[in-house]
């Protein structure tokens, strides 16, 4: 008996045009961020990536997988992603280690997903500052680093080296939610026509969106539905909460119902919101429809109205996504 197809890890829908632009940059030699949120398909994005597309040698791997207690170990996760072996084949690596693999490959693109987990270690910025050196000095266009992580990863700037970002010279792409064409896909999987509800419900956030008609191929209606993912979602907002920050859910507590001109972020009252305005489109709480900029997920704004997060909002972003 097939699985439910709105949880396989093979769906994707939406981001077509994202994907050819990662391609495209990663091909020419130019490292990027793919910035989002927790669960806002930045890794399922990363995943769709290959080398025939690329047309050059393709490393993947996954710091939430690395032994992150010392850089040796760290690098020894890097060096058995590079030779293409389980990550837990070279417990340790030096840098020199991993020059002379990554020399054997090149031109080669390198997708290091979970990337913002490194900041959890102390010798976090120096593993920034050996990929800006690979970048920027031994293999210049020959490597392509795709940093995947949470907001805070593009937050970041190196205090020992001249307040560097993770890659110098990196392009930024943010993930933002899925438009009304790609939920509609969506919603012909199950059939119905309830697009105009699931956009409410789920604001185009992908994976509430994917989860909400899950439960509805299971044989739930849409509002069991809800009742359903909400009561899942818990930690999962809280997560989009501290990595909206102080300011972000200032602007989200402010946010008008009815939504905002995309040029009224950049003046005045709201224009120090800006920043946090970016972050909560990647987060996906936030979403740009025919120019306005207008809530997200209604599921996560009800939340917020039931809640008193006076002092639960945090000024540091984070990620730390599940395995789902």
């Amino acid at each position: 008996m097939a699985g439910n197809p709105l949880l396989s890890p093979d769906l994707f829908v939406g981001r077509e045009a994202e994907l050819r632009q990662l391609t495209a940059l990663l091909q020419q030699g130019k490292s990027t961020l793919l910035i989002g949120g927790r669960r806002a398909g930045k890794t399922t994005l990363a995943r769709q990536l290959s080398s025939d597309g690329l047309a050059r040698r393709l490393v993947r791997t996954d710091a939430a997988g690395w032994d992150l207690t010392t850089e040796a170990s760290a690098l020894g996760a890097l060096r058995s992603a590079v030779e293409h072996r389980p990550e837990t084949t070279h417990q340790q690596a030096t840098r020199s280690e991993i020059v002379r693999a990554l020399d054997h490959l090149r031109p080669l693109a390198l997708v290091i997903d979970e990337a913002d987990r490194l900041l959890q270690a102390r010798w976090g910025p120096g593993f920034y500052s050996f990929l800006r050196w690979l970048d920027d000095t031994h293999l210049r266009s020959d490597i392509s680093i795709l940093l995947v992580g949470g907001p805070v990863l593009v937050l970041f700037r190196d205090p020992h080296d001249k307040g560097s970002p993770p890659l110098n010279t990196a392009e930024v792409r943010y993930i933002e939610p899925l438009d009304v064409v790609a939920v509609a896909k969506l919603v012909e999987i199950v059939g119905g026509n309830a697009v105009d509800r699931v956009m409410d419900l789920a604001g185009g956030h992908a994976w509430l969106s994917t989860r909400l008609l899950a439960e509805v191929w299971d044989g739930q209606t849409l509002d069991e539905a809800e009742e359903i993912v909400s009561d899942r979602c818990l930690s999962t907002f809280s997560a989009w909460q501290q990595q909206l920050g102080t300011d972000g859910m200032a602007m989200i507590r402010r946010f008008p119902a009815a939504g905002l001109p995309r040029a009224d972020i950049g003046k005045p009252p709201w224009s120090k919101y800006r920043r946090a305005a970016r972050f909560a489109r990647c987060i996906g709480v936030l979403r740009i429809d025919d120019g306005v900029l207008r809530r997200g997920p209604r599921i996560f704004f009800d939340w917020i109205a039931q809640h008193d997060l006076g002092d639960a909002a945090r000024n540091i972003a984070i990620s730390y996504a599940s395995d789902d």
